[in-house]
């Protein structure tokens, strides 16, 4: 697994404030990636999980960021956080993943920046015989459909989509056309789905 700091990761992408657009809409990132961190920490008993990007995007990134901050906050090793040193495109992440595979070095959990990068690494690891929870746990993030229709169903962190539009939309009739004066954050509150896919089985 590759050794790379929050900061060089948080750098790379532009995560700071100042390079926000003047109005911001965001999922709360970090209190999602606490939930799963505590949840595979106090109910699971894991102490061994790494981060699978799959996506170059703020949010990936973000959610990355907080990962690797809740592992130190429990006190797990964080230096092999990120099962892979890229962030570029949705699929390099595969070749990290087939190496820890072909290895033996696959952690007790796997947690996604997605539910689409979740989905494609349950897929490999099924083709490899890799069984999911038994062998590793998998988790997602995003809460789409997609994860309650698969087998085990997606453990995942919900964002509250519809209240996200409406935000949206009451942000851009509040100014009126006019633009903003200055940069303007929101993050709105997500909620961790248990399913299946960490040994849950609750279906949701």
């Amino acid at each position: 697994m590759a050794r790379v700091t929050v900061y060089d990761v948080a750098e790379k992408a532009g995560v700071s404030d100042e390079n926000l657009p003047a109005a911001y809409l965001q999922c709360d990132n970090t209190s999602g990636m606490r939930q799963i961190v505590d949840h595979l920490v106090d109910v699971h008993h894991v102490d061994e999980m790494a981060f699978v990007g799959g996506f170059d995007s703020d949010d990936v990134v973000a959610r990355y960021v907080a990962f690797r901050k809740c592992l130190e906050e429990r006190g797990l090793d964080s230096s092999d956080a990120l099962l892979d040193d890229s962030f570029a495109t949705s699929d390099e992440y595969m070749v990290g993943l087939c190496e820890a595979i072909g290895s033996g070095r696959l952690p007790q959990a796997l947690v996604c920046g997605t539910d689409q990068t979740a989905f494609g690494v349950i897929r490999l690891l099924e083709e490899a015989g890799v069984r999911v929870p038994d062998d590793v746990i998998v988790t997602g993030f995003d809460g789409i459909l997609a994860g309650r229709l698969m087998e085990p169903q997606l453990t995942t962190v919900r964002q509250p989509m519809e209240d996200i539009g409406r935000e949206a939309a009451r942000m851009l009739l509040s100014r009126n056309g006019e633009p903003w004066e200055k940069a303007e954050r929101r993050v709105l509150p997500v909620r961790l789905i248990v399913r299946g896919s960490c040994g849950c089985n609750q279906k949701i």
